[in-house]
């Protein structure tokens, strides 16, 4: 068991993958301003897979001071015009906190996400992921068709892994000018019939969005109650949120949900 904070004073250049790995292991990472952003980014040449990766009963932390002092995480090295398309963080059995953080122009390559769930070692629904997103901003995220390669990529912005169990928590966030060219779709996606995951998203915003299958926010599956395969059960409970100009190739401009999706007082433009 271990416990550290971070205290920013400065930009952060990172080059390699900030692992936090371990049974009651938690890094906080907090912004030590109150008047300005900092940043955390790539460092020139680190093109590992992910950038922050939290793992086997670990916790991470990262938390701003307001909306005028954010923990900013972009793909832009620093002191570069080069962008890096790694995914942003990798949580598996699990423990994600982000509180006042912006997250911009992550765009991973095939097969990534900008935030993947992952089942952990075991690979099966007994590894929980615990995720608590609130007054943060995702912007200019998402995945592209690989130009030249004749395929989609498989990715979104926030994807839950088939054969996991999330319990995800958004509040206060906005999602802006986010894409999923997976050819499925979901900018937020449970994942599939196989995973489990209970969300709240309660006043959230979401612009201009776009998705090259369905949902153009949200991707939401019922899960798979087949005894063969194990019980997964997906539910989602969305309250006063605001979705504008959200596309979607197929259905669901904003959401299309095969599962149970409770909706009170939201907006939809």
């Amino acid at each position: 068991r271990s416990s550290q904070t971070v205290n920013l004073t400065g930009d952060v250049s990172v080059t390699g993958e900030i692992t936090v790995s371990g049974n009651r292991t938690t890094l906080t990472i907090n912004i030590n301003s109150t008047n300005s952003n900092r940043y955390i980014r790539r460092a020139s040449g680190n093109d590992n897979e992910f950038l922050f990766r939290v793992e086997n009963g670990a916790k991470l932390v990262i938390k701003g001071a307001s909306a005028r002092c954010r923990n900013i995480i972009d793909s832009k090295a620093q002191n570069s015009d080069t962008y890096y398309k790694g995914s942003c963080f990798r949580v598996a059995k699990a423990t994600l906190e982000l509180d006042y953080v912006r997250i911009q122009n992550l765009r991973p390559q095939d097969n990534g996400n900008v935030l993947a769930i992952w089942a952990g070692n075991n690979g099966n629904n007994t590894d929980e992921n615990i995720l608590t997103i609130t007054n943060t901003t995702f912007a200019d995220c998402g995945t592209d068709i690989n130009p030249g390669s004749g395929h989609y990529k498989s990715g979104s912005t926030l994807w839950t892994d088939a054969s996991s169990i999330t319990t995800l928590t958004m509040r206060n966030d906005s999602i802006l000018r986010c894409s999923a060219s997976n050819g499925y779709g979901g900018v937020l996606s449970n994942g599939g019939d196989w995973s489990s995951c209970q969300m709240t998203m309660t006043n959230c915003y979401a612009e201009g969005n776009y998705s090259s299958g369905w949902g153009g926010v949200i991707l939401w599956s019922a899960g798979d109650n087949n005894p063969g395969h194990g019980t997964y059960v997906s539910g989602a409970t969305i309250t006063n949120c605001t979705f504008k100009n959200n596309h979607a190739r197929y259905l669901g401009g904003a959401i299309s949900a095969e599962g149970t999706v409770k909706m009170k007082n939201n907006n939809f433009i």
